[in-house]
């Protein structure tokens, strides 16, 4: 999923979106991070993000200077359906 633009459908918006960002002049690691995204049902979701001056595999003890980080999480809550497709032969209720 991507951001939405003003020519787009609004129902093609996420359902939720989660943003962070997170800066440090100095951070150190006692321990490795349990870091983890899950999304339950059928939807459809992302998971984005970035980091500067900081490793994805982080070791204990080490410290880490002047870092960045960025995460961004969209979900649908359901599939995206379609228009409902209409049966050959038969016509609208009037």
């Amino acid at each position: 999923m991507r951001p939405v633009s003003r020519e787009e459908d609004p129902s093609d918006r996420p359902d939720v979106e989660i943003s962070a960002r997170a800066s440090a002049d100095e951070v150190t690691f006692h321990r490795v991070p349990d870091v983890r995204t899950t999304f339950g049902g059928d939807g459809e979701s992302t998971v984005e993000g970035g980091r500067e001056n900081l490793p994805h595999g982080v070791d204990p003890g080490t410290t880490h200077r002047r870092i960045r980080a960025r995460y961004r999480a969209v979900s649908r809550a359901e599939p995206r359906q379609g228009p409902p497709e209409r049966e050959h032969g038969t016509r609208p209720d009037r």
